[in-house]
């Protein structure tokens, strides 16, 4: 009865909607031409398996230990302020862009999901402002297959609609880049 019930669980009907796929925008233990070398074969297979691709586009890559991370002064180690105030990555975001508009299929983006969780040491006030530079390479190469979501943590702190002195949002790029809310 157990082995019938496992098979079951591998009937199309009972599979998921969707499958994700991390991309690490500062991940240096491949070269970035193996991952896009190898993106768009992985789309099609999602989609062969019926699947929507569900990318998650992080703004990091080799993340501390937990050991390293506790001796880490400053626990904020994510690239998103980069992102957000440099033009360091984005020949990156633009390839990934291109591929997935070549693509041309559904494709549901995750930017910086889980982005008030510690484990992302993602840096208040510029990760939206990260988030919102993503979004508008996206459209500047014209991709119109893409759902942008942004995803919050929630056993992370409740801070996510805290603004600053100036008015920024601690963790909020804007209801006008965001297509679908995820926890």
């Amino acid at each position: 009865e157990y082995n019938n019930k496992y098979l079951a669980l591998l009937d199309a009907q009972h599979m998921p909607a969707a499958e994700l796929i991390f991309l690490n925008l500062a991940d240096d233990s491949r070269p970035w031409s193996w991952i896009t070398g190898k993106l768009l074969g992985i789309l099609d297979q999602y989609e062969a398996n019926g699947r929507i691709p569900l990318a998650n586009i992080a703004f990091n890559g080799n993340q501390p230990t937990p050991q390293q991370l506790a001796q880490m002064p400053d626990k904020l180690y994510g690239i998103d302020d980069e992102v957000a105030h440099s033009t360091k990555y984005d020949d990156k975001i633009r390839d990934l862009a291109r591929m997935f508009k070549e693509f041309n299929k559904p494709i549901m983006l995750r930017i910086g999901g889980e982005f008030n969780g510690g484990w992302n040491g993602y840096h208040p006030y510029d990760y939206p402002k990260a988030y919102r530079k993503v979004v508008n390479i996206f459209r500047e190469e014209g991709v119109e297959n893409v759902a942008f979501i942004w995803c919050y943590e929630s056993a992370a702190p409740d801070d996510f609609d805290e603004k600053n002195a100036q008015g920024e949002w601690k963790w909020f790029p804007g209801d006008d880049v965001i297509d679908w809310y995820s926890i």
